[in-house]
């Protein structure tokens, strides 16, 4: 009786377990292209607002991701916002 039941519930164990680790995955994965989309949108602002540079030649270019983190003394707005947590 008992090995019985055991068969029986199996499938539906590995499924469940199948669907927890498939929703942590997303999860994740959500979390990372928010992640991504706030810093792009940072670099957005910050580059707007410290403008282009300009070469020795007189040539204007956007400024390097680089540039902007030594700019703003890696101080972005994930960092903030794991401070607040």
């Amino acid at each position: 009786m008992i090995q019985h039941l055991k068969i029986e519930c199996a499938p539906l164990v590995s499924v469940f377990f199948l669907y927890i680790t498939l929703s942590f995955c997303l999860i994740i994965v959500l979390k990372e292209a928010i992640k991504n989309k706030l810093m792009v949108f940072e670099r957005k602002v910050l580059r707007r607002i410290f403008g282009p540079t300009k070469e020795g030649d007189g040539t204007w270019r956007i400024k390097t991701n680089d540039e902007l983190d030594v700019l703003i003394r890696y101080k972005n707005i994930l960092n903030h916002i794991k401070l607040k947590d």
